[in-house]
């Protein structure tokens, strides 16, 4: 499965943004609404699959047409957990947790 947007070219400084990909669930009024999950699969005799995250960057100077771009930054990376609005709830959690080497005959924990 591959998903991919095509490439911007424009021949004008305003003409050459690419795509954009975007995954969203709906609300929900009385239940949960729904989850986004990347996962890769397990692997019996190799390495377990990666996920891999990055933003592009930004061209430093570019000129078209006699007209030159500066100042542009590269992308950012927002993660946000969620926000609640009841009275004795609490905002969404956020982790992040390192693989774990268990293998104890090899130096594992």
């Amino acid at each position: 499965f591959h998903v991919t947007t095509p490439d911007a070219g424009g021949h004008s400084i305003h003409g050459g943004n690419s795509g954009e990909v975007t995954f969203t669930t709906g609300n929900a009024k009385l239940g949960n609404s729904g989850a986004v999950r990347v996962t890769t699969g397990d692997s019996i005799a190799g390495s377990g699959g990666d996920i891999d995250v990055r933003v592009g960057q930004a061209n430093a100077d570019y000129s078209i047409g006699g007209y030159t771009e500066r100042g542009k930054q590269g992308g950012g990376i927002s993660l946000t957990a969620g926000e609640t609005t009841t009275r004795r709830g609490h905002g969404g959690d956020f982790r992040i947790q390192a693989g774990e080497g268990s293998n104890e005959a090899y130096g594992g924990s």
